[in-house]
């Protein structure tokens, strides 16, 4: 086991294309954007209603759901979490339908149904299906066009985190041809021992599923440690 600089397996990944640093920048500028726009926005909504709950109703779903375009626009920005699972992407959705259905029921018990209020939750809702129904096309179009490799170009380097301490393992894989990246997690932290010598003994092995004309569109399907002996 080695320790390395965090920002050196940045530097050996492949290149990104002028395509994708395109779609970095528009993610960047969206935003800045909304961080920009959603709290004068709310501030102008404030102004327009007489009542708290007006106000607080549709304020709570538009929080929720600003923190949801925020996470999204940042992993795009990120280039992460491009493959979720399907059955997440589910969740998220039916929480979404959920939390809109109690705040429209809410809001229609304590003040009916506001001229302004009542547009705004269903537009906030709108939205937030639209982001859920995207992910849910995603995962379902990565499910469809994906492949799959079994590769035991595996490493497990320790790393410090922003320069914390203690450091941290983390696995590092390549896939594809050229393509590199890894993966940090509890699992892989409680297990790292055994990663390392099954990594020395040839035994440890991860599955990848990426997109044949996008590899970098993937997902670790699981990692597995072969039994001794094993052929």
């Amino acid at each position: 086991m080695n320790l390395t600089d965090p920002n050196e397996g940045i530097l050996e990944e492949t290149p990104a294309d002028p395509t994708t640093q395109k779609k970095l920048r528009s993610s960047l500028l969206y935003i800045a954007l909304v961080s920009l726009l959603a709290p004068c926005i709310f501030c102008w909504y404030s102004t327009r209603v007489q009542s708290i709950e007006g106000v607080l109703i549709p304020g709570i779903l538009g929080l929720v759901i600003l923190l949801y375009t925020m996470y999204i626009l940042y992993q795009r920005e990120q280039k992460q979490d491009l493959a979720p699972p399907l059955w997440r992407v589910s969740l998220v959705l039916v929480f979404l339908i959920v939390i809109t259905t109690l705040a429209t029921v809410w809001m229609i018990a304590s003040i009916g149904w506001h001229r302004i209020s009542g547009p705004a939750i269903l537009i906030m809702g709108a939205w937030a299906f639209f982001l859920a129904g995207r992910r849910i096309y995603e995962s379902w179009s990565f499910s469809s066009r994906a492949v799959l490799e079994s590769t035991d170009q595996v490493e497990l380097d320790m790393i410090s985190i922003r320069g914390s301490h203690p450091v941290y393992p983390q696995l590092v894989y390549r896939y594809a041809g050229d393509y590199r990246s890894q993966l940090r997690n509890e699992r892989i932290h409680r297990n790292a021992a055994e990663i390392r010598q099954a990594i020395e003994d040839g035994r440890f092995r991860v599955i990848i599923k990426y997109l044949p004309d996008e590899p970098r569109v993937h997902r670790l399907e699981s990692w597995t440690i072969e039994k001794t002996g094993s052929p």
